[in-house]
């Protein structure tokens, strides 16, 4: 943002600040956003169409327990210690969005099941359905949230180098196997530069099969062309 100096008409621009919650919100985004797709296009007569569904499911549910656990053992834990109570609603948040997600975890279970054993599970589909659209919902509101309310407490408390410290201790404290369930998701709703920025950065940084187990998974989940275009960048 260029602002003019009241004196001079000199013109200086603001420092951009290291985005707290904007990389695994826009992966949270695009997980839900495919959860709920998909499980409106299901075929609940079909046990086929009904694992499809389950398989996204698993993931989609653990990006989300994930996210919260690193929220709630990093990010609002060093914000609390500077700002008592900072992160009091949207611990509570977390604690209803859990218990919400439990309900739906067991009826995935339960749809699976069931359609495993030949049964027409369209009543209780269209049930989890509708249970989704209400933890999509309230996800969408507490990310916004966050994004509006709690970002501005963590900047004004945090360096840039503290952000990115925390950011290292949340990739330092989950599994490679669940580092990729969030970059399938997170990796895709980048822009095309902020993701091959990332990835040059991985690659560096990264042991060669840990890079690897990203690409293959990006192959998944990106079109042929932007892949194709993410390999010639990182050549």
């Amino acid at each position: 943002m260029k602002t003019n100096h009241p004196m001079n008409g000199a013109t200086s621009v603001a420092k951009e600040r290291i985005p707290v919650f904007d990389l695994p919100h826009k992966g949270i985004r695009n997980a839900l956003s495919q959860m709920s797709l998909l499980a409106g296009q299901t075929d609940y007569t079909t046990f086929a169409s009904v694992d499809r569904l389950y398989k996204l499911g698993k993931m989609v549910f653990r990006f989300l327990t994930l996210h919260a656990l690193d929220e709630n053992e990093v990010t609002f834990k060093y914000l609390d210690a500077r700002v008592p109570g900072a992160t009091d609603h949207e611990r509570d948040d977390h604690e209803r969005l859990e218990a919400l997600q439990y309900t739906l975890e067991q009826q995935l279970e339960n749809l699976h099941m069931l359609a495993s054993e030949g049964q027409d599970v369209s009543e209780q589909g269209a049930r989890f359905y509708q249970l989704f659209s209400e933890l999509h919902g309230m996800h969408l509101a507490h990310m916004l949230e966050e994004e509006r309310e709690v970002q501005p407490q963590i900047y004004a408390h945090f360096s840039d180098e503290e952000i990115l410290e925390q950011r290292k201790e949340i990739i330092g404290k989950n599994k490679p196997e669940d580092l990729l369930i969030m970059w399938r998701f997170m990796l895709p709703a980048f822009s095309q530069a902020t993701r091959i920025g990332l990835l040059k950065a991985f690659k560096i940084g990264m042991p060669e099969p840990a890079f690897a187990a990203i690409m293959t998974t990006l192959k998944e989940v990106l079109s042929e062309s932007d892949m194709k275009h993410l390999e010639s960048a990182l050549a």
